[in-house]
C-alpha cells in the first residue's frame, strides 16, 4: 500500500473517489480525516476561504527593540493568521504564521517592510506542514 503521508497517493485517492460520486460524498470526510492523522499538510485542502498555510519566518535587520514583536502581532491579527513571533539571541525575529494562503501571503510581505522604526534586510520564508494549533497569534518570550 502507498504510503499515506504521500501527497502523490491523496492524490490518487481523491481522483479514484470523484470517479463515484456516491462513494465520493460518504467518504471524504474520512479520507480526509485520516490524511491529518497521518500529519499531511492541509494546505492541499480547500476549505472554503482557500487553502491552509503554514509557513516559519526569520527576519533579518535592526528587527529588535524597535516594537516589530507588537507591530507583527498587530499585522497578523488584522489579517486573520495565527501563530506567534519571538526575539532570536542573534538578533533576528522568528516568527510562525498559519492562516488561509492569502493572508499568510500578505503577512509575509508585511514583514518585508516591518515595523516604523525598524530596517529589514532579509525575509527567509520556509514552508512547514500545516497544523491548525494555534488560536490566535501572541509574542512568545
Amino acid at each position: 500500500m502507498p504510503d499515506l503521508a504521500s501527497r502523490n497517493y491523496i492524490t490518487y485517492c481523491v481522483t479514484f473517489l470523484a470517479s463515484d460520486s456516491c462513494f465520493l460524498r460518504q467518504n471524504l470526510a474520512e479520507l480526509l480525516n485520516t490524511t491529518m492523522d497521518y500529519g499531511m499538510s492541509s494546505s492541499i485542502i480547500s476549505e472554503g476561504h482557500g487553502k491552509k498555510r503554514r509557513v516559519r519566518v526569520w527576519i533579518t535587520g535592526r528587527v529588535q527593540r524597535v516594537f516589530f514583536r507588537a507591530y507583527t502581532r498587530d499585522a497578523a491579527r488584522s489579517a486573520g493568521v495565527n501563530g506567534w513571533v519571538r526575539n532570536m539571541p542573534d538578533g533576528r525575529v522568528e516568527a510562525i504564521f498559519e492562516g488561509n494562503d492569502e493572508e499568510v501571503e500578505s503577512i509575509i510581505t508585511w514583514c518585508h517592510a516591518g515595523s516604523p522604526m525598524s530596517r529589514v534586510d532579509r525575509v527567509e520564508v520556509r514552508e512547514e506542514v500545516y497544523s491548525g494549533e494555534f488560536d490566535n497569534f501572541t509574542i512568545s518570550y
